[in-house]
């Protein structure tokens, strides 16, 4: 497997951002910019089955789309960990799932989220918390 340098540079340089405390949400620009960040802080290819992983990565597009698109929206990454809690910490999966379906995008990104067993859908919140911990 070819390693490319240029984007485990890129991806440490945005982690090393947030850590200072910028907000790269305020940076987005087009529809590679949230593929961008949400792979750097969801993907690390560590896990035996890769499928949480990957499925936290579309968890955080749906809710990138959700608060970037929508007005009166706090976009920072905070918010989108609070997001995350509402559903592991008070249990508000239908609250969250109905806010994110005010958002094409994050609706049919969500899709997939949503007809996951509820275990599996509790596992995919809680792999996305995890890698949220770790930059916030």
């Amino acid at each position: 497997m070819e390693i490319n340098s240029e984007k485990i540079t890129e991806k440490v340089e945005l982690l090393n951002l947030i850590e200072k405390g910028i907000n790269p949400l305020q940076f987005i620009k087009e529809e590679s910019d949230i593929d961008f960040i949400c792979n750097a802080i969801t993907i690390e290819g560590k896990d035996e089955d890769l499928y949480f992983e990957e499925m936290a990565e579309i968890l955080l597009k749906a809710i990138l789309y959700y608060l970037i698109y929508i007005e009166n929206e706090e976009k920072t990454l905070k918010r989108c960990k609070n997001i995350v809690e509402m559903v592991i910490i008070d249990n508000e999966f239908e609250t969250v799932k109905s806010m994110l379906e005010k958002e094409e995008r994050a609706r049919v990104l969500f899709a997939a989220i949503n007809i996951a067993s509820e275990k599996n859908r509790r596992a995919i919140f809680e792999k996305l918390n995890d890698r949220l911990k770790k930059i916030l």
